[in-house]
């Protein structure tokens, strides 16, 4: 993972990519697994990662054997405001319980984050949330269902992974 948040990192802060440095390990926080990277650049020079942190091993995380977690599983975020050199001690959930398939976006216009996730069982019963920070992921607010949005076809639409894009600063 740290490998694919360095370069991402330097890119999204329109630096040539240097050093990789660590963002998520194994067991951190209590969570066996960390997949589904999202990074932003958000206001300030504030790089926030984002990722499902598991509350089990298997399907691609190492050790595969499988080990629990004590919590459940979650979208959870690293903050650097080091450009990417260092990074939180250890990484916090910022969606509820049962969420996973982070895909965040800065908001330039308004400097808001807005991280959209999938809340509920993948694929099965699942639909889209998203949750918004203005003061570059100090604080988030309360989750928000998108199913309305994205109307009756779209609700259980997976939200990510990856990065957004703003389009326009309306």
């Amino acid at each position: 993972l740290a490998a694919l948040l360095a370069p991402a990192a330097a890119l999204a802060s329109g630096e040539e990519p240097g050093a990789a440095a660590t963002v998520f390990t194994f067991n951190e926080g209590g969570w066996p697994c960390t997949r589904i990277p999202s990074i932003v650049l958000a206001g300030n020079d504030t790089l926030l990662a984002f990722a499902e942190c598991r509350d089990r091993t298997g399907d691609g995380c190492v050790p595969e054997h499988p080990v629990a977690a004590a919590q459940p599983k979650c979208v959870c975020m690293k903050r650097s405001r080091t450009n990417g050199a260092t990074w939180d001690a250890a990484p916090r959930c910022v969606a509820p319980a049962g969420s996973n398939q982070p895909l965040a976006v800065y908001h330039s216009a308004t400097n808001t984050v807005v991280l959209h996730f999938n809340l509920g069982r993948f694929n099965v019963n699942s639909t889209v949330h998203q949750v918004t920070s203005t003061d570059n992921g100090e604080h988030w607010g309360a989750p928000r269902s998108m199913a309305a949005a994205l109307g009756p076809n779209c609700a259980s639409a997976n939200a990510g992974p990856g990065r957004g894009v703003q389009l326009s600063s309306a």
